[in-house]
């Protein structure tokens, strides 16, 4: 009998987190833009400017991914004039672990800073497990998650080098019958959230809500998410303190795509993404 292999831990009850967390924030304006080069190392170019409704700020950013031999290269220039890069390749060493070397710049202040991490992805003790494992120069995270009877099941922990403290920590379980996604976590022992997801032939819905310990507060909200056409849906969400997001996709042409957000509550904002590629 075929075994599945369990999302990551950190994707569960992804389904719900992303209906309610793309295509939103009327607070800004973006335009986004992808290009996929046909020849050269260059595999990737993305550039991306956000305007504040507020502030009229605007930032941006280019990165560009490329490959080299066994090497990945990620580079990226922000508004605020700062280079980051990252380079990546596979363990020659460890099987399945990934070594990635991450440094950024600051011409006109001079500062610079720099890490390296790995990365270990493995199924061992079982097929039905999913475990990863990140080192930087301060923390070292683990998560892992595994199938039991339908259910998966998972956990995460952060550990500071320099003291050996326990930062955070994170259990979690998720399930699926038919069309419906349903997750429940912990975090830190003191905030308990669960969200549930259904898909139906054109209407998305979901719900969460939480609770945390040590506050006493509770949250709940709904997100709907409806089809329209081809590369066309509306969304909206409204949570307990009937906070109302709005936003409508639509497919201009097969290059482009234009997003319309709007936001009621305390105060009313409206923003437009455009997604180009």
């Amino acid at each position: 009998m075929a075994t599945t292999v369990p999302p990551k831990f950190s994707d569960f009850g992804k389904n719900a987190s992303d209906l309610f967390s793309k295509n939103f924030g009327a607070g800004s304006s973006k335009f986004v833009a992808n290009a996929k080069p046909s020849e050269g190392p260059i595999k990737t170019v993305k550039v991306e400017f956000k305007r504040d409704t507020d502030s009229g700020a605007v930032s941006g950013f280019i990165e560009s991914t490329s490959k080299f031999g066994g090497f990945d290269l990620k580079e990226k220039w922000n508004t605020k004039n700062l280079i980051e890069t990252e380079v990546s390749r596979k363990c020659p060493i460890i099987p399945n672990a990934k070594h990635t070397v991450c440094a950024s710049f600051n011409p006109a202040a001079g500062g610079f800073s720099g890490f390296s991490n790995l990365k270990l992805k493995t199924a061992a003790p079982c097929k039905t497990a999913n475990t990863n494992l990140t080192l930087t120069d301060k923390t070292v995270t683990a998560d892992s998650s595994f199938t039991f009877k339908g259910f998966n099941l998972g956990g995460s922990a952060t550990v500071s080098i320099a003291d050996t403290k326990l930062t955070s920590s994170k259990v979690g379980v998720g399930f699926k019958v038919g069309d419906t996604d349903v997750a429940t976590s912990i975090a830190n022992g003191d905030a308990v959230e669960t969200s549930m997801f259904q898909k139906l032939s054109k209407l998305n819905s979901a719900v969460r809500f939480g609770w945390t310990k040590s506050t006493g507060k509770t949250f709940i909200e709904l997100g709907f998410q409806q089809k329209i056409a081809d590369g066309s849906f509306a969304k909206i969400k409204v949570n307990d303190k009937l906070d109302i997001g709005v936003s409508y996709q639509t497919q201009l042409n097969p290059e482009f795509s234009a997003t319309f957000k709007v936001d009621f509550g305390a105060s009313s904002k409206v923003g437009v993404d455009v997604l180009a590629w």
